[in-house]
């Protein structure tokens, strides 16, 4: 491990992965179609028609088995209509999400795939548990958990060069060593360049030390609590930490409580990656 941590420049570093992942930029345009609360089907349309991964995302979704259209659909404005203004804010996340994460991490000893369905697994899980405050601290909780490991995506190439992140996982503590910030850290200012909300972008920040959380602890909380309950149960980094205290206390979760909430979020999850073909 280096005694000091190499200098990087974080925008120069998040500016390649998206120059090189296509799918980075259809993910900031989908955000921000998402977060336009004023913007209707016919808007709407007209801004993804003129991307041809986003027109094709969209399309996709409209064609899958999960809308089984009648016909098969080929215009932009038709499957909007066909989808629904609603639906189609709520799954184009996740499928924009699942393009650009959907990869092999081998630094993080992950597998293509493995890292998109644990983001699939925090966003359902903490959105269900942060219903208990708000429906807008719970939608919040479901886009923080989509992209919560962003950092992981983006770090990747980087460790792969290191010679003192080799034969490792690297742990968040690793990744300061080696690099001056954690995945976490980066996840956040990834976020505040796609300008979401400061809650997400907090929660994001601190969803491994809910404690240090601003305006987004309870957002946060909620995506700590289930970051450790899938990687407890192998979905999601091995050397997981025990669940902190103050986060259970937020959710009034005692030990018999939460060793039930994974369980409790199995369902959600199974009907999740249905919906996304995993």
């Amino acid at each position: 491990m280096p005694t000091a941590p190499a200098a990087v420049d974080v925008d120069k570093l998040i500016g390649q992965v998206e120059r090189a992942s296509p799918m980075a930029r259809v993910l900031q345009k989908a955000l921000t179609v998402i977060n336009d609360a004023h913007s209707d089907a016919d808007q709407i349309a007209r801004v993804i028609q003129f991307d041809e991964a986003l027109s094709g995302l969209v399309l996709r979704l409209a064609n899958s088995a999960y809308f089984s259209p009648a016909q098969r659909i080929s215009s932009v404005k038709r499957a909007v209509a066909y989808v629904g203004l609603v639906q189609l804010k709520q799954l184009l996340l996740p499928m924009a999400t699942a393009s650009f994460l959907d990869a092999a991490l081998p630094a993080y000893h992950l597998n293509r795939g493995q890292l998109w369905s644990h983001a699939i697994g925090m966003a359902v899980g903490a959105r269900y548990l942060a219903a208990s405050h708000s429906v807008g601290v719970a939608e919040a909780a479901y886009t923080a958990g989509l992209l919560a490991d962003v950092g992981l995506r983006v770090f990747d190439p980087v460790l792969q060069t290191l010679p003192a992140a080799a034969g490792q996982v690297p742990t968040p503590a690793i990744e300061r060593a080696c690099l001056g910030l954690d995945h976490a850290r980066l996840g956040a200012l990834i976020a505040r360049r796609w300008r979401l909300p400061e809650m997400v972008i907090d929660a994001i920040e601190h969803h491994h030390a809910p404690r240090q959380a601003g305006a987004g602890a309870n957002v946060a909380a909620a995506l700590h609590l289930v970051d450790t309950c899938l990687a407890q149960r192998g979905d999601g980094f091995p050397a997981a930490p025990q669940p902190d205290s103050a986060a259970l206390q937020a959710y009034r979760l005692d030990e018999a409580r939460y060793a039930r909430l994974y369980d409790a979020i199995q369902p959600l999850l199974r009907t999740a990656r249905v919906s996304f073909g995993l």
